[in-house]
């Protein structure tokens, strides 16, 4: 009786450990489930400055064509168009798992 009881506590234990060990999901599924989208750039003048999410990129030229689009996780960021001589374009952007968001934007001259 007392091995059988052993036997039984050591499989509970074993269970709780098991079932405690897949509870926490990993860094891998966590991206799986907000996934990647692009963004496309087209933009007059094409050699406006682009800033994404406070960062340098270049200009929107290295960016207009669908094979060049940016990718970017599926979530909220800022966009920031600008050239000397013309009023800067400012947009807060979400980006969809999977496709391809696409900026035309025309920058007035001041």
């Amino acid at each position: 009786m007392r091995k059988y009881l052993i036997t039984i506590l050591a499989i509970i234990s074993l269970s709780a450990l098991i079932s405690g060990c897949s509870s926490t999901p990993d860094v891998q599924q966590t991206s799986a489930v907000n996934g990647t989208g692009f963004i496309q750039i087209i933009a007059d003048p094409d050699d406006a400055t682009v800033i994404l999410d406070d960062v340098f990129l270049g200009k929107a030229s290295d960016y207009s064509g669908k094979e060049r689009a940016i990718k970017l996780d599926s979530t909220k960021h800022k966009l920031e168009l600008k050239k000397d001589g013309h009023y800067s374009y400012f947009r807060e952007i979400v980006i969809s798992s999977g496709d391809t968001t696409v900026i035309n934007v025309t920058l007035n001259k001041k």
